[in-house]
């Protein structure tokens, strides 16, 4: 169990964790988007001895939204149903009880982010989307964590993006010198400018949403590469998988825009050997993965 701050969260080596009576006043500010509270009755009735699908089924199907985009995600060519599924009862059983609740919630993450009132940020959406599908693809390939958990990662990692641009008049400004400009720690800018960074909003808001423990401490060290590429065999190696897997996938999304990625460049080896993959390997891999980009239908 990580060593915790009084505002909940883990304490860090790094610049996330400096100042942190300042960045409690933000904390304070942004608008984080509450838990949307189907979600949290559906975790709680998941959380029972014995889960009542019927229950959770009449919960889903009161909500249109919801009840659409769980059809559409349970037919999607992820799964390569012979024939269409129509029956959220159904549509549970297929994706499972472990799956659900992170499912749901990417669901709900992308409804609440399409209706809200939001900056406009086409380019952040667009890479979250792409990486989100690369994400939950690769993690099929390598076996290393489940496709919807890697999917729901690759869209929450950088949800704080949005968030402190409606905040802060200057982050878009600040966020694109970012991310052109080779730092020791990617968000090193953010935390100059905002004394806190996207990582940790992440980990709020992922945190307030009652999403698993791996998802919510990959979201808040994602860019943490001290974190990443730590040797201690006693580390939790859950939210190390789902960021390696993300990192993989991010890249080729970079790739793919001509975008630098001087993450990638420092962590390159370190990834190949944590997924067990050889330079051939790799390059097969993000050949395979720019092919399917436009194939692979998105989930939500």
């Amino acid at each position: 169990m990580p060593i915790q701050t009084p505002n909940g969260l883990p304490m860090r080596k790094n610049s996330d964790m400096q100042n942190l009576a300042q960045q409690e006043k933000i904390f304070d500010t942004v608008k984080i988007p509450p838990q949307p509270e189907i979600l949290g009755v559906i975790q709680e009735e998941l959380q029972a001895e014995h889960p009542d699908i019927a229950r959770i089924s009449e919960k889903i199907m009161q909500d249109s939204g919801l009840y659409a985009a769980m059809l559409k995600l349970i037919n999607s060519p992820y799964y390569g149903l012979r024939s269409e599924v129509t029956s959220i009862r159904h549509a549970i059983t297929l994706l499972g009880v472990d799956n659900l609740s992170t499912s749901i919630a990417s669901i709900l993450f992308r409804i609440q982010l399409r209706d809200g009132n939001f900056i406009p940020m086409p380019r952040y959406w667009d890479s979250s989307t792409d990486v989100a599908k690369l994400a939950g693809y690769t993690s099929r390939r390598c076996g290393v964590c489940t496709p919807y958990e890697a999917y729901a990662f690759g869209l929450f990692r950088d949800v704080g993006i949005p968030l402190l641009a409606q905040k802060f008049e200057n982050y878009k400004a600040v966020l694109a010198e970012q991310n052109l400009t080779p730092l020791q720690n990617y968000t090193d800018l953010e935390d100059q400018h905002f004394d806190t960074n996207h990582a940790v909003i992440s980990y709020l808001l992922t945190r307030n949403w009652g999403l698993g423990d791996a998802l919510r401490e990959a979201c808040l060290h994602h860019h943490d590469t001290e974190y990443i590429m730590c040797d201690d065999p006693a580390a939790d190696q859950n939210p190390r998988r789902l960021i390696v897997v993300m990192k993989l996938a991010e890249h080729v999304a970079n790739s793919r825009r001509q975008e630098p990625d001087y993450e990638w460049k420092k962590m390159k080896p370190f990834i190949l050997e944590f997924l067990g993959l050889s330079e051939p390997d790799y390059l097969d891999l993000k050949k395979e993965l720019l092919d399917h980009l436009d194939g692979v239908q998105d989930l939500t």
